[in-house]
């Protein structure tokens, strides 16, 4: 569809170079199809709707994690995508790419590894993974929950 859509423009008809593109990005739900289904509409003067979907594609997913339930001393470590993020900074979220996020969660001796979508419809991030745990002698373990 894509190269549809490029054959389309070069030949200025945008408005079948709309409607490739447009079935591309109903497919693929991604940045490249959803800008040239705005380079399109821009073309064809509908600069309302160019606006929108430029605005569309430009949501950056955000992933919130929570870690909690841990006694003080057990050691925390972090990681989305496999890169290490400070336990303090878990009171921001993170943008990702809007894709599958893996986030992996240690705590103490234990580890976690959950991987989920982190987009929903209209691109904002839904991945909620929560996973509860409680490990060590009855009545004095600790629990992780993310």
């Amino acid at each position: 569809m894509m190269d549809a859509g490029h054959a389309r423009r070069e030949a200025n008809d945008h408005e079948r170079a709309l409607a490739q593109f447009q079935g591309a990005d109903a497919i693929m739900h991604v940045p490249t199809t959803g800008l040239e289904v705005a380079r399109e509409q821009a073309a064809l003067g509908l600069l309302n709707e160019a606006r929108d979907t430029v605005r569309r594609v430009l949501r950056i997913p955000a992933l919130r994690i929570g870690v909690g339930g841990t006694m003080p001393d057990v050691p925390i470590h972090v990681t989305v995508d496999g890169t290490d993020i400070p336990v303090p900074a878990l009171i921001a979220p993170f943008k990702v790419n809007p894709a599958v996020a893996g986030v992996g969660v240690a705590l103490g001796v234990a580890s976690f590894f959950v991987r989920g979508s982190t987009t929903s419809a209209r691109g904002t991030a839904v991945a909620r993974p929560r996973l509860t745990t409680w490990i060590g002698a009855a009545g004095s373990g600790f629990g992780g929950t993310f």
